[in-house]
């Protein structure tokens, strides 16, 4: 071959391969000069399968390449490609029909020559040429075969550089949007808790005052609607940012699983989908938090039946899942099954990923399954996805089963994590008079904890912010002062800060907040004298308090 030619076609290669031409558009045009510049008739990419040992063509040039022969496979050690794919070194078949080595894809084919394409140390695929000729090819053509497996190797090394250079961009694009995600539902969080807080809180009180049952029934209904919404905020919290631990309990994973179908059951028989269970005996235990699990495993059950949907626009067959919980000697595995429309590879790879959804504008977030693949990892578990195109899918939850530790281990009813109280503490009801100042710029939360406070209180004082709370405090003595960490002017952890040091050394602080994930609120001391509780929660929960502060 020219020098000059071979030049020109080095150099084109060099401006595809620089200017991040795609893998398959270089390969072809490598393939397509080697086999011009070699008078071959035929030419082939060949791949390496390492994990299974199978050789796949990739790419063809010339004729008579029918679907047959492009998915033809040999293994490694098998036919003239296999042994260069064994050994890593080119090979020069002068006369096919006396070479036992080759394997016949073309009755006319009389010369082959297969050439290693080195990456990463190991033979990455194959350049392989055809001629009609017995001994077409020599040293020189040898030479040039070569230098173009070198180039494939440049091409694919660019390539998987710019892929990584590409994914590393991603990552920060996502974590960045993340972080702004994060500090948005921090907002939006502590706006919402202030009035959840209130709406507990008040309908709590107002069912104590009621006789009627159907009154009383409908603030239980407000109750628990206000905590359903509650928990929401907790789990995009959650999402945005860890929160602190607390305390688990040890469940039955039949139980669990049991309660979260019943509450599906009713909608899924209007969609004509059937919801069957088979549990294990006995019932195998984990620990974790039971309102977690129970959102997780509705949240992939809501897939399922949404799943069923998407198949059903294309036939109507009945909607069937089945939840099965079996478990092995260390773990408790939880499969929800549906046969619904599947997905493909592609869709199978990226579920997990924040915001992406297959669903239509108005159907779904994105959020689900990160939020679900969230609390499996802060349950210590795993899960894992099987999917068919058109044949449903099936996720597997796995938890690691509770230990005896973890069994018998004893909570402190007054334990705390990282200056929060459990929610789930047994109430007492205090047996002396005593004084409370409230401290909240939300009217309708210092009305509800002032109305509740007098119940058991002589002395109930309430402002809106630090400054003024601070100069009541000054000339009066206060038994209990509550406090909201985010007011105007001075914050409450400043104003707990400032009494401490100057004039009300043994009152009890109880600072409530409907931040839990800011910088100021996670790194304030759970040791500093102050109880943190967090927004929203029923002002029962703060009886919890009152006989330590009489106690002083």
């Amino acid at each position: 071959m020219p020098f000059a030619a071979l030049l020109e076609v080095i150099t084109e290669l060099l401006r595809n391969i620089h200017a991040k031409s795609s893998l398959d558009v270089v390969m072809r045009q490598i393939l397509r000069f080697a086999c011009q510049l070699s008078g071959s008739i035929h030419g082939s990419f060949i791949q390496i399968d390492h994990e299974t040992g199978v050789l796949q063509i990739t790419s063809t040039f010339g004729p008579d390449w029918t679907d047959e022969k492009k998915t033809a496979h040999l293994r490694v050690g098998e036919g003239i490609t296999g042994t260069v794919a064994a050994s890593g070194k080119p090979y020069v078949c002068n006369d096919t029909l006396a070479d036992p080595t080759y394997v016949q894809l073309f009755d006319y084919v009389r010369s082959e020559m297969a050439v290693p394409i080195f990456v990463d140390g190991r033979v990455w695929g194959i350049i392989n040429i055809d001629g009609t000729q017995p001994g077409e090819y020599d040293e020189d053509t040898l030479r040039e075969m070569t230098l173009f497996a070198e180039l494939t190797a440049s091409a694919i090394n660019v390539h998987f550089k710019w892929q990584r250079e590409q994914h590393l961009q991603q990552e920060l694009m996502q974590a960045d949007k993340m972080s702004s995600v994060g500090k948005l539902i921090a907002g939006i969080a502590h706006e919402i808790n202030n009035p959840l807080t209130a709406i507990m809180g008040s309908a709590s009180l107002l069912r104590l005052d009621l006789m009627d049952q159907e009154a009383r029934r409908a603030t239980e209904v407000i109750e628990q609607q206000a905590a359903r919404a509650s928990d929401l905020v907790k789990q995009l919290l959650s999402f945005s940012r860890k929160s602190a631990a607390k305390p688990w309990e040890v469940l039955a994973v039949n139980d669990v699983v049991i309660e979260a179908c019943e509450l599906v059951k009713p909608q899924l028989r209007l969609k004509n989908t059937t919801l069957s269970i088979s549990v294990s005996k006995p019932s195998a235990t984990v620990s974790g938090s039971k309102t977690k699990l129970q959102q997780v495993i509705l949240n992939l059950i809501t897939n399922g039946q949404q799943a069923i949907d998407e198949r059903g626009k294309m036939d109507h067959r009945p909607g069937k899942l089945h939840v099965l919980v079996d478990c092995d000697n260390e773990w408790a595995h939880i499969q929800i099954t549906d046969n619904g429309i599947g997905m493909t590879a592609e869709v199978r790879h990226r579920i997990f990923d924040p915001f992406f959804t297959t669903k239509s504008e108005g159907v779904g977030t994105g959020l689900g399954l990160s939020i679900v693949k969230e609390a499996i990892y802060e349950h210590r578990g795993r899960l894992t996805c099987c999917t068919q195109q058109g044949r449903g899918t099936t996720f597997t939850l796995s938890l690691p089963l509770a230990t005896p530790v973890r069994e018998t281990r004893k909570v402190n009813p007054l334990h705390q994590q990282n200056g929060c109280v459990s929610p789930h503490h047994r109430t007492t009801t205090p047996t002396q008079a005593f004084s409370t100042l409230i401290v909240d710029d939300e009217e309708p939360i210092c009305y509800m904890l002032g109305r509740f406070f007098k119940n058991y209180s002589c002395n109930v004082v309430t402002t809106g912010t630090a400054e003024e709370a601070y100069e009541l405090a000054l000339n009066t003595k206060f038994d209990i002062i509550v406090s909201d960490v985010h007011l105007p002017g001075m914050s409450g952890l400043d104003l707990f800060q400032k009494l401490r040091d100057s004039i009300s050394r043994d009152a009890k602080y109880i600072l409530i907040t409907g931040d839990i994930i800011s910088a100021e609120v996670r790194n304030a001391p759970s040791t500093a004298g102050f109880t943190l509780v967090p927004k929203p929660f029923n002002p029962s929960d703060l009886l919890i308090h009152l006989p330590i502060a009489l106690a002083s």
